[in-house]
């Protein structure tokens, strides 16, 4: 006698073999190369650039020199501002010939030293003075002849180092600085405190009653950052002031309210020559 499987069990059987018979997916190869990791670029610094003098020009090649003690951000800071006056052709305004630039190869080159006892390193006869490396805190390397200018911004962290903090992506559309808000703008913008920092322009008033930046009417009442205390001291800061040519200045700080009064908190300030 035959027996006559049942209908279900063909079925289970059928759908056994055919999910035996279909090809298990390939695993991802292990030689296949990773994704290249985005690149990050450090945010612009709001502090004012380390000041600089040149100390040697030739062959399209500056080599700029600052005090030896400017920080790390004082230092991305004048890169930064070499990009400004190179895309905006106002090298002039910063004390470095515009016309030197121009006249310089297709490619132009700043060299940026902390102090000046390694600078004559690439272009002085004889041995190097600080030996065969490169010492260079900073570069900045401007390509002249493309349209847009192409240039490039860069943080050396020692001697001929081999992975140097790109300051932007060279290839990305420059963007321009925001400017400096005057004081009535500042004033109408209250409702960005704590947040990013702001720039103001105006002219600088110290007294032992208080500080303010004024502009005709308009009048910002100024506080210290911790930071800015610990770096200057009220007496310092006047005198400071007193050697200036103007009072005027651009203030970077952050905007506050204190017993219902307006505050511009200040991290930085640079006086206009």
């Amino acid at each position: 006698m035959n027996l006559r499987p049942s209908i279900p069990f063909l079925l289970a059987a059928l759908l056994l073999a055919g999910c035996k018979s279909s090809p298990a997916p390939a695993p991802p190869s292990a030689s296949s190369p990773a994704p290249a990791p985005t690149a990050t670029y450090p945010t612009r610094p709001t502090v004012a650039p380390a000041p600089f003098k040149i100390f040697h020009h030739g062959n399209s090649s500056f080599t700029l020199t600052l005090n030896e003690k400017a920080t790390g951000d004082e230092l991305s800071a004048l890169v930064w501002q070499l990009r400004d006056a190179a895309r905006t052709r106002s090298f002039d305004s910063i004390h470095i010939p515009q016309k030197q630039v121009d006249a310089d190869g297709k490619t132009v080159w700043f060299h940026i030293y902390r102090g000046s006892k390694c600078a004559p390193e690439k272009y002085a006869p004889g041995n190097p003075p600080c030996g065969a490396s490169y010492h260079a805190a900073a570069d900045y390397t401007l390509d002249t002849h493309t349209t847009p200018p192409w240039d490039k911004g860069a943080i050396l962290h020692g001697a001929d180092d081999p992975h140097p903090t790109l300051l932007w992506d060279p290839d990305a559309p420059y963007t321009p600085p925001t400017p400096p808000k005057s004081v009535a703008e500042a004033l109408d913008h209250f409702d960005q405190i704590g947040a990013k920092p702001i720039s103001v322009r105006g002219h600088l008033w110290l007294g032992k009653g208080g500080s303010m930046l004024h502009q005709g009417k308009d009048v910002l009442l100024l506080g210290y950052s911790d930071q800015f205390s610990s770096a200057h001291s009220f007496t310092a800061l006047i005198q400071s002031v007193r050697r200036q040519k103007s009072d005027a200045a651009t203030l970077t700080g952050k905007l506050s309210i204190a017993n219902g009064k307006k505050y511009l908190i200040v991290d930085q300030i640079a006086f206009e020559d």
